[in-house]
Parts: C-alpha cells; structure tokens; sequence
C-alpha cells in the first residue's frame, strides 16, 4: 500500500488520526483485532488483510454536529495500527446495504 501521508517541514511524514473537523471514530463498538484496546470496529475482524500487514476496517463514526446514528466509514491502517486513510466518507446503514448489493452482483456469480 502506498504512503499517502503529507510530509512535514522536518521532512518527516505526519500521522493521520481517526478523527477531523466533524467525525471521529467512536468509543464503542469491537477492538480492532490485534491491533490495540481502542474500540470502534463494527465486528472486530478487518473487510481486508493485506499482504503488507495493512488493513481495511468498517469503523462506527460518531459526528460532532448532529446527533446522527448508524453512522460507518472504512479506515485503513498500516502493520502498527496507524490510521493511512487521508479523507474520510462518512455512510449511512443505506448506503453500505446499496454498496453491499452492488459489489454482489459485481462479483458473485
């Protein structure tokens, strides 16, 4: 997986977080496998293990505007657990299930 991390001024690359402006990762929910304590899975296993280590996670999203619930977004993580994703999209329990039935029957004969 690439590195799409911005590099600093002191030429070093700057950690991404599970966290901006609106959305953050919630306090609840699964840990993520092996990777720590911190909770926010949806089912304690990774979508996606890659070869390099990394991993895709569907994470429960808490936002800091509005009271909304059953809110996900998918963050990738490197071997050590640190967030790559460098954008977040927030999705509704819709819009996963359309994701879901497209993605069927793409590639489920």
């Amino acid at each position: 997986m690439s590195d799409l991390r911005k590099v600093g001024p002191d030429g070093q690359r700057i950690s991404f977080t599970c966290r901006n402006r609106r959305f953050e990762t919630a306090d609840f929910g699964a840990t993520h496998g092996t990777l720590g304590e911190a909770l926010g899975s949806v089912d304690g296993q990774a979508l996606y293990l890659h070869e390099d280590g990394g991993s895709l996670w569907l994470e429960h999203v808490r936002d800091h505007r509005d009271e909304i619930d059953g809110l996900y977004w998918l963050m990738w993580y490197d071997r050590r657990g640190v967030p790559l994703t460098p954008a977040s999209g927030v999705l509704g329990r819709e819009e996963l299930a359309e994701i879901g039935r497209r993605l069927i029957r793409q590639f489920v004969p």
